[in-house]
């Protein structure tokens, strides 16, 4: 009988020690913010970020940087712009720069740059 009572009371004590613990209260889900009022009437404006300029415009401004070179090498400064390039029968035609982008001759490198207009 005490074998018994004293099973008992170790298993009471040890179901009592074992309960399994509850998690702390999980915080309240944020609400997200009201979207603003243009964009519920749809007169939100979209900028466009700056796009990389393509392997096509790269070779391209690699083309004309060295003719840009070949300028200043035989004038012995930077051509202040393509007309110039033109003028001189470097280039057969002003070079029309993709859409968004410009053709900048940098007279610092002597190279010209595919940039953003």
């Amino acid at each position: 009988m005490k074998n018994l009572l004293g099973t008992a009371l170790v298993t009471a004590t040890i179901l009592a020690g074992c309960q399994k613990e509850t998690p702390p209260p999980a915080p309240a889900p944020v609400a997200p913010a009201p979207a603003p009022a243009a964009a519920e009437t749809g007169a939100a404006t979209v900028l466009a970020a700056p796009r990389e300029p393509t392997p096509m415009e790269v070779s391209q401004a690699s083309y004309l940087t060295l003719q840009v070179q070949e300028f200043a090498a035989k004038n012995g400064r930077v051509p202040n712009d393509f007309a110039e390039l033109v003028t001189a029968k470097m280039l057969p035609k002003v070079p029309v720069a993709p859409a968004g982008m410009r053709y900048v001759i940098d007279s610092t490198n002597r190279q010209v740059r595919v940039v953003p207009q």
